[in-house]
């Protein structure tokens, strides 16, 4: 396989500078939602719902990573090693030289984000409890940039049929 594409998650100004891009768009997003909420009429949330949203979220974040860890284990080649950190500011996971096929790694990538955006949703929709849910979903949402970056560089660069986690981004391959 040959490398068409490295991508640095820390050391590429271009892309850190697109993921600030889109962290933005999702802070105004989020922002959008919850000022939204209030002038449809919704309850102002109490400290009780606050600190609920705070808790929750804070499970979800690292729940978010092990998820990631799963699908690396369920998804890679046999023996693939998961790592879970902090750095930087954010959680991460690495599977450092896994390679996967194209698809299987942007299933990696997106599953956290598909699965607790729809969780969250879902349990508060259940529990009666929408906005607590829709407070967690986007707040997780807002962590799940880089995420999304990723899959779209991946998505976007012509001829990738693998990739290769690098612990700080990735190796886009294509077969030979």
């Amino acid at each position: 396989m040959r490398i068409i594409r490295k991508i640095d998650l820390l050391k590429d100004p271009a892309l850190y500078r697109k993921m600030m891009r889109a962290t933005t768009v999702m802070l105004v997003a989020c922002i959008a939602v919850v000022l939204w909420w209030v002038v449809q009429g919704g309850r102002r949330p109490g400290f009780v719902t606050l600190l609920l949203v705070v808790v929750l979220t804070s499970f979800v974040y690292p729940a978010h990573e092990y998820v990631h860890g799963a699908f690396f284990r369920l998804l890679g080649p046999p023996g693939t090693k998961v790592v879970y950190g902090f750095g930087m500011g954010f959680l991460f996971t690495s599977a450092e030289g896994a390679i996967l096929s194209r698809d299987r790694y942007l299933v990696v990538t997106l599953a956290p984000t598909v699965i607790f955006t729809v969780a969250t949703l879902a349990l508060g929709r259940a529990l009666d409890q929408q906005l607590i849910g829709a407070a967690v979903c986007v707040l997780h949402l807002f962590g799940c940039v880089g995420d999304i970056v990723m899959a779209g560089e991946v998505v976007a660069t012509d001829g990738v049929t693998h990739v290769r986690d690098t612990g700080t981004g990735a190796e886009l391959l294509a077969v030979e």
